[in-house]
């Protein structure tokens, strides 16, 4: 008898689990998958530095340390083009966008170096001093394929006390171009088909 009520009842079973499980499956389909990482980007840039009275141009990678792209770390050189001397400046900060990974208004702040001569005789040894940055800017994407940022960073590398021309801060506004090295660019949400 229990035998019988298995051949029969299989069937039935097995379309009962198939419209119990018809459900799930398509809820499923139907919610979104997770949200892709944020492409890391390599980008130029090109501006005044106020402190060497001079326009630089410098390179920065700007890697997502979180999935919705609220905060990145940077890290850049750039250089100063003053007569008769180049200025070198290496940074890394950490940011913070209020926009996510689509971009907008950002935030952040960290360790900075500057190579150059410190003082007023050209024939001094050049140096590297270390200090700290602070960043404040705003990130547009103007296409799946690049992005623009407009950038001011305040260096404090030095004091009055320790340099006999001024203290080392410059601040410099740049312009810059940002393009994603893995092609998805920033969009999120979006669906590429």
């Amino acid at each position: 008898m229990t035998t019988t009520f298995g051949r029969r009842s299989g069937p039935w079973l097995a379309v009962a689990l198939l419209m119990f499980a018809t459900p799930i499956a398509s809820e499923a389909q139907r919610t979104p998958t997770a949200t892709p990482w944020p492409s890391i980007t390599i980008g130029a840039k090109a501006g005044y530095d106020n402190n060497a009275h001079a326009e630089l141009l410098g390179a920065q990678l700007r890697i997502p340390l979180l999935r919705n792209g609220l905060v990145e770390l940077m890290p850049s050189a750039d250089v100063s083009f003053v007569t008769g001397l180049r200025e070198y400046q290496y940074s890394v900060e950490a940011l913070y966008l209020l926009g996510g990974a689509r971009g907008g208004p950002y935030v952040g702040g960290g360790l900075a170096f500057r190579n150059t001569i410190y003082g007023r005789e050209a024939n001094l040894p050049r140096e590297t001093r270390k200090g700290y940055s602070v960043v404040v800017g705003s990130k547009f994407e103007a296409d799946a394929r690049f992005g623009v940022q407009l950038e001011i960073r305040w260096v404090f590398i030095s004091e009055s006390a320790e340099d006999e021309i001024s203290a080392i801060d410059p601040q410099i506004v740049t312009l810059g171009l940002n393009i994603p090295l893995t092609g998805r660019g920033n969009h999120i949400g979006r669906s590429s088909g």
